[in-house]
């Protein structure tokens, strides 16, 4: 809470300035949001202009719809990953809610493909807003900017509420809202097949990376390994050799290892027993050979370090953990 902000200023030049102030009110009774524009010129000049009419800022994603007369006429769709197209609520009415994927791209249309002529789009949670996308256009001139989709994507998502303001003309203002909230990834099942057809789960562990196909990437963070130990023993033979599967996913890259967990200042830790169990690492655009692996005598955690793809362009590593008993 401050009574007055410094930045830093533009280039020279003759600028647009766009200022949105929210003031607090320590009675409880709200608080109190204030847009503001100003011209700004920087530098001794003469500023140039250019000849004839300016360009719009901002040209439709589809060609304009009919202006609308009324904001109750105006129906803002959210649509994500391909689910249906999810309509903006006023403010005050209960918000319904949208679950984005991890990199998920949102976009937002004007049912009738009408145009807006100014609009924010801000984000915001119980501790901040931040303004994602904004057109001042004072004058409201759809020849200086005119829009009908908005598309976007939210980093670091866990759950917000997202507020559209628009002005479609002189007259008419629109403001619709919804609930954003982060759908995690579910790290895909991992299996270990015996020779005779059974097969057992393996636990994913912490240590989480993953590349998206649509740009999205992330790494955990781990202070353990992410596995406690528990989970019924898979029985094989020893020296039986045993396949490696993730189910709708391509294996390109893999080490295995055997040992024990122990308790290092209440945190569990993978001990390795010099078991190693192989592994391999696929040239990109090479084929994939079987994931296998035998296992020597003994009652072990096994330690499956696993890098798997799709065709799509996903990519995930993790580790995973499985008691097992070779007899």
């Amino acid at each position: 809470m401050r009574d007055h902000v410094d930045f830093v200023a533009p280039s020279r030049g003759d600028w647009g300035l766009r200022i949105v102030v929210e003031y607090w009110s320590a009675d409880s009774t709200g608080n109190a949001r204030v847009e503001a524009f100003f011209r700004v010129r920087l530098g001794r000049g003469p500023f140039s202009s250019a000849s004839g009419a300016p360009g719009p800022v901002v040209t439709p994603a589809v060609p304009c719809g009919p202006a609308p007369t009324r904001s109750e006429d105006i129906v803002l769709a959210l649509t994500t990953g391909g689910s249906d197209p999810v309509p903006g609520v006023e403010p005050g009415d209960e918000l319904p809610v949208v679950v984005v994927g991890p990199g998920e791209a949102i976009e937002i249309a004007v049912a009738t493909s009408a145009c807006a002529t100014s609009w924010t789009i801000d984000v915001g949670t119980a501790d901040s807003s931040t303004t994602i996308d904004g057109v001042p256009n004072p004058a409201d001139d759809p020849a200086s900017a005119a829009q009908n989709r908005w598309r976007f994507t939210l980093l670091a998502l866990d759950e917000a509420d997202l507020v559209v303001s628009a002005r479609f003309g002189p007259s008419v203002l629109v403001e619709r809202r919804w609930r954003v909230t982060g759908a995690p990834f579910e790290v895909p099942a991992a299996f270990v097949v015996a020779a005779d057809g059974r097969r057992a789960e393996a636990h994913p562990g912490c240590g989480l990376g993953l590349e998206l196909a649509n740009g999205f990437s992330m790494e955990d963070e781990c202070g353990s390994i992410g596995y406690d130990g528990s989970g019924a023993r898979f029985e094989v033979d020893a020296g039986e050799v045993v396949d490696l599967e993730v189910p709708g996913w391509t294996i390109v890259r893999w080490t295995g290892q055997c040992g024990q967990l122990t308790e290092v200042d209440g945190v569990n830790v993978f001990e390795y027993e010099g078991c190693g169990l192989g592994g391999f690492a696929v040239d990109v655009g090479a084929s994939a050979p079987p994931a296998r692996f035998l296992l020597p005598p003994g009652d072990r955690i096994v330690m499956l370090l696993i890098t798997a793809t799709t065709l799509d362009g996903d990519r995930f590593t993790v580790p995973y953990f499985l008691p097992v008993s070779a007899r």
